[in-house]
């Protein structure tokens, strides 16, 4: 645990313990960091409140007869660190 600590710029294991006990939630910039740490998709750290909301929003979409489409704004970066 205090690898991923250090991977993530947290000085203390406290937090990581909390976060792995569901006691607290960690940050976006810290989920962000942990999932990039140990190479998961961030929804994977929330999997029980991910698929909660993506059910909630099918519904919604289905009742309310809406058809939304992803599109990228981002420019994905293929080499961190350069």
């Amino acid at each position: 645990m205090r690898d991923v600590a250090n991977l993530i710029d947290q000085s203390s294991v406290a937090h990581i313990a909390h976060w792995e006990k569901g006691r607290k939630l960690p940050s976006l910039e810290n989920s962000l960091r942990l999932a990039l740490a140990i190479q998961c998709p961030v929804e994977i750290l929330f999997i029980e409140i991910f698929n909660q909301l993506k059910n909630e929003v099918y519904e919604a979409k289905t009742k309310n007869k809406i058809q939304l489409e992803y599109q990228s704004y981002c420019q994905e970066d293929e080499n961190p660190g350069d």
